[in-house]
């Protein structure tokens, strides 16, 4: 019982963290987007709540190793392309399927997980 008080304690810490970043930079004012973005949230929905409770809105989250497809994205807008949010997705879904057909020992090497969580997106 220990453990998951002390795990817990380091999920509030963390969140506050990220939930303070948030609030300094401005970015939970107005109706743009809130998106949160880390290997931090592979700790799954219980961190997810405590930063959402903090920020008090939807958040929009996303893994560490997701950021290539921000790259991708922004080189596509930068040629002129049209990209919006289902093309990330589908971008995302295919970065996901291309993981899952590597060896698991390499994922688990390079990336710290035996397969992609398959989920990103809104938490409301």
């Amino acid at each position: 019982m220990g453990g998951n008080r002390e795990a817990d304690k380091v999920l509030e810490e963390a969140s506050g963290y990220i939930a303070s970043l948030l609030h300094s930079s401005g970015g939970v004012q107005g109706s743009g987007d809130v998106s949160v973005l880390g290997g931090t949230m592979l700790a799954g929905e219980a961190y997810l709540k405590k930063i959402r409770k903090r920020v008090g809105r939807a958040l929009h989250y996303f893994y560490g190793y997701q950021v290539a497809v921000g790259g991708l994205m922004r080189m596509m807008q930068n040629l002129g392309l049209d990209v919006d949010r289902a093309t990330r997705d589908r971008f995302l879904r295919e970065l996901d399927d291309r993981i899952s057909s590597l060896p698991r020992d390499s994922v688990m090497e390079n990336l710290f997980f035996a397969k992609p969580p398959g989920r990103f997106g809104t938490f409301d």
